[in-house]
């Protein structure tokens, strides 16, 4: 028997898993501490569920927890917020998902141009920037290498090179990253980071990991993440529970 109601909630969040932004317009706000741990304990369930090593799990849960840090940029936060201004400040957390009810795709892009958030601009390839600036945390990664594809190809690019775009906004972003769990950490990034150059290192990092594990086993760890985030998307935590 087919479950409308279940099916009809699943059709809510098919954008969840497609390549573009549109997952992050849902019916509820969720901050980017809250999805981030979500989406850190997702893909740590599935990796002891099909019993990786210590290393991959740890990996890539640390990459579940670093994915959308590049949506701290403000342009993307305005977006979030239906392009207004002051919103962001006055909510006083970054969100990952909107909760502003843009459910219309007209409706998103007005509010993208409201929010000068480019079109066709990265988030994940900002997040990749503000990770690679920070060696101390990249030092944490028994991978680092796949630590930082996981988060780059997370929405299916960077397979093996970044979508090109020419940013003509050089933006300083910091960030402060907040864990329940673990201390926080402090990023910085520049919106024009450049990384769809050849000499990026994005195409040689990925050549690198098929290498070493294989087109079908990096496709997998790919997948554990990809998933986790839908997941994530699908059920958040509650903002409280995160907190306790």
């Amino acid at each position: 028997r087919i479950d409308k109601e279940k099916d009809a909630q699943v059709g809510e969040y098919d954008e969840a898993a497609t390549e573009e932004d549109g997952g992050s317009f849902v019916d509820r706000a969720v901050s980017l501490k809250v999805h981030s741990q979500d989406v850190e304990e997702w893909a740590r369930l599935f990796s002891d569920n099909l019993s990786l090593s210590r290393e991959l799990r740890h990996d890539i849960a640390l990459a579940g927890w670093l994915h959308d840090i590049g949506k701290a940029d403000p342009r993307f936060q305005r977006w979030l917020n239906g392009g207004a201004e002051v919103s962001p400040a006055r909510l006083g957390v970054p969100l990952a998902k909107s909760g502003a009810g843009q459910s219309d795709r007209r409706q998103r892009a007005a509010a993208r141009a409201r929010a000068n958030y480019p079109l066709g601009y990265r988030h994940e390839l900002l997040s990749l920037n503000m990770l690679e600036r920070h060696e101390q945390l990249l030092k944490q990664a028994n991978d680092r290498e796949l630590v930082m594809h996981l988060v780059a190809s997370h929405h299916g690019y960077c397979r093996p090179e970044a979508p090109a775009y020419d940013q003509s906004d050089d933006l300083h972003i910091e960030y402060t990253h907040v864990h329940t769990r673990r201390d926080a950490v402090q990023f910085v990034g520049n919106t024009r980071h450049r990384l769809a150059r050849l000499d990026a290192g994005v195409s040689d990092r990925f050549r690198h990991l098929i290498r070493k594990y294989g087109w079908w086993g990096l496709a997998w760890y790919e997948a554990i993440l990809r998933l986790a985030d839908h997941r994530a998307s699908e059920f958040p935590s509650d903002e409280q529970e995160a907190t306790s």
